[in-house]
């Protein structure tokens, strides 16, 4: 593989729906304007304190109703060190004393509709949450006297009618599931709780995990998994609250929206997200800010909340 060639690395976007309420005669123009001037004037609220971390908001870029920035997550008690992975040899990191580990967390929010606003945020790990963002804006605001209070919800979906039609021949299925949870699978459906009781009752264990895999390409169907399958979601749709019994429950199969390319399918998660190969720079391994932008752009277009 060449050095330079440019290589892609697997993010998550997940969606909230933001709510804003701002002080009289202040709106999202005036609220960023004034996030945008502390960060070239360099003044000393930009950063606030979370814990063990500053938060920094950064590069940002209102246009079209959308606003583009970067969140800034930066440790300054620990720095970590490098090792090469050949040789066993670390080397520690010189820094000077106003330097840190940064983590940077891509995110826009979408004000073209002011009584649905959205925020598309990127997943670190290691970076800044949802809840840094949210009291982040707020504690500007507030001093700032530009608004009173951000509040946040992730925004969920109930796609279990479309998985029916959607789900194809399976490669895998997944259940892990409380050993005082496994009685009530019987009735959602009995083989599952066969298969999975088996396990509990003869070596009390306290968590059951059942993996079942499937040559699907050697296969023209996967008729009774894909009952069990059916069986869970017909429940779970009348039964919402109870996909908390359930510490695991997903499946690989074809998905038919997408000319049948194996898909996973995860029967607990709500919220909406997306799954992106965003490029990163080979010398330094981190993200190109432009790509991932580019992509949650299209997202946005393309989920149309």
């Amino acid at each position: 593989m060449a050095k330079d060639k440019i290589q892609r690395v697997p993010r998550v976007v997940n969606y909230y729906e933001l709510k804003f309420l701002f002080e009289e005669d202040n709106n999202f123009d005036s609220f960023f304007k004034t996030l945008t001037t502390l960060a070239k004037t360099r003044a000393k609220i930009r950063y606030q304190l979370f814990g063990d971390k500053y938060v920094f908001i950064q590069g940002i870029e209102n246009k079209n109703d959308m606003i583009k920035a970067k969140m800034r997550c930066i440790r300054m008690d620990l720095l970590p060190e490098l090792m090469d992975i050949t040789t066993d040899e670390t080397k520690e990191i010189d820094a000077k004393e106003q330097e840190g580990v940064v983590e940077t967390t891509h995110f826009i929010i979408d004000y073209s509709d002011k009584d649905n606003i959205i925020l598309a945020l990127e997943y670190n790990h290691y970076g800044s949450k949802i809840t840094d963002l949210v009291d982040y804006v707020q504690r500007i605001g507030i001093h700032k006297k530009l608004l009173d209070n951000v509040g946040f919800a992730p925004i969920t979906k109930n796609e279990l009618n479309k998985l029916k039609e959607r789900i194809g021949r399976f490669s895998e299925f997944v259940v892990r599931i409380h050993k005082d949870n496994v009685p009530k699978l019987k009735k959602m459906d009995k083989k599952l709780w066969e298969a999975v009781s088996v396990s509990t009752d003869n070596f009390d264990t306290d968590y059951a995990t059942l993996r079942l895999k499937f040559d699907f390409k050697q296969r023209s169907a996967t008729p009774l998994i894909e009952q069990t399958v059916v069986n869970l979601i017909n429940h779970l749709k009348k039964n919402h609250k109870e996909k908390h019994l359930f510490n695991q429950l997903y499946m690989r199969a074809e998905d038919r929206e997408k000319n049948n390319l194996l898909a996973k399918f995860d029967l607990l998660i709500e919220k909406v997200h997306s799954d992106l190969k965003v490029q990163k720079k080979p010398k330094y391994r981190t993200l190109i800010s432009k790509d991932m932008f580019d992509q949650m752009t299209n997202e946005l277009k393309r989920i149309r909340f």
